[in-house]
């Protein structure tokens, strides 16, 4: 005989790097140096609309600003690690901890997985 079955699907939008937003006290002025401190990235798909799952794939990446002496004696700093955790709900907590005091750039950007737009997110 025939048999139906019903199957509930859950569709979604991928995720655009011009509508994702990063947030936290990771990206204001005053961190501790020493101190671990994070950032939430919330992926948003074209739409703006919060994307619900994970398995995205960021990159973050902070780079120290050199003093003109430094940049003279030629100073380069080493990478700073970071860790990113997806959240299983379309946010990655991203946590990192500063070796030095000094002012930083904050770079984050959504690689476009599955085909989303990939490129810088704004924060």
């Amino acid at each position: 005989g025939l048999t139906n079955t019903a199957v509930q699907l859950k569709m979604f939008e991928v995720t655009s790097c011009e509508e994702s937003i990063v947030f936290g006290p990771g990206i204001l002025d005053g961190c501790a140096a020493g101190v671990p401190v994070s950032v939430i990235i919330q992926a948003k798909d074209t739409n703006g609309a919060d994307r619900w799952c994970g398995m995205d794939e960021f990159s973050v990446a902070m780079k120290r600003e050199l003093s003109k002496q430094e940049i003279k004696d030629g100073v380069a700093d080493d990478p700073i690690e970071v860790e990113i955790k997806d959240q299983g709900n379309g946010t990655y907590r991203c946590t990192y901890t500063l070796p030095k005091g000094g002012t930083y750039e904050v770079s984050v950007a959504f690689a476009g997985t599955f085909n989303g737009l990939a490129g810088p997110c704004r924060g």
